[in-house]
């Protein structure tokens, strides 16, 4: 009778280490390709704002460029003249003179963003990103719950 305890308890434990671990393992390459996707959609996104704020260094009233409605990009002269933005970027001031490299969190569009200003110090103009933060939690809570999912599911298998 023991030797048969003996096999079955190695037998369910060997079995519970293989789900876990095969779980763990699906999880980590969901979580693998919904970060793929992130950081692709980013350089794209960088890309195309690149693009669109390189196309002339002459300021032009009313320049409105498309960009992805999940992201939006302002850049400001140094003089607080807005030289171009995208279609969803407000056209009021978000950003502080002396704020060069730092991310805010700001109201504007009927919806909360997470910008980042950058000062050009070449061109000597300002340039703020931002990004809405509803969907950064989304993407957020995808990424976390394609990797806990295979987790759970396992869980009363094993």
């Amino acid at each position: 009778m023991k030797s048969i305890r003996t096999y079955l308890l190695l037998a369910l434990l060997a079995t519970i280490t293989l789900v876990s671990f095969l779980s763990a393992l699906q999880g980590y390459r969901s979580s693998i390709d919904k970060v793929d996707e992130l950081f692709d959609q980013r350089l794209r996104n960088l890309a195309e704002i690149i693009v669109h704020a390189n196309y002339d260094t002459v300021p032009r009233q009313g320049r409105e460029l498309q960009a992805k409605p999940k992201v939006f990009f302002q850049i400001w002269s140094n003089n607080k003249t807005l030289l171009a933005h995208s279609q969803n970027a407000p056209n009021t001031l978000l950003f502080d003179s002396l704020s060069s490299g730092e991310f805010n969190d700001v109201n504007a569009n009927q919806f909360r963003w997470r910008t980042f200003t950058l000062k050009d110090e070449t061109l000597n103009r300002w340039v703020v990103t931002g990004e809405r933060i509803d969907l950064r939690f989304a993407l957020a809570d995808t990424i976390v719950s394609a990797a806990i999912t295979p987790t759970v599911l396992a869980l009363p298998m094993a």
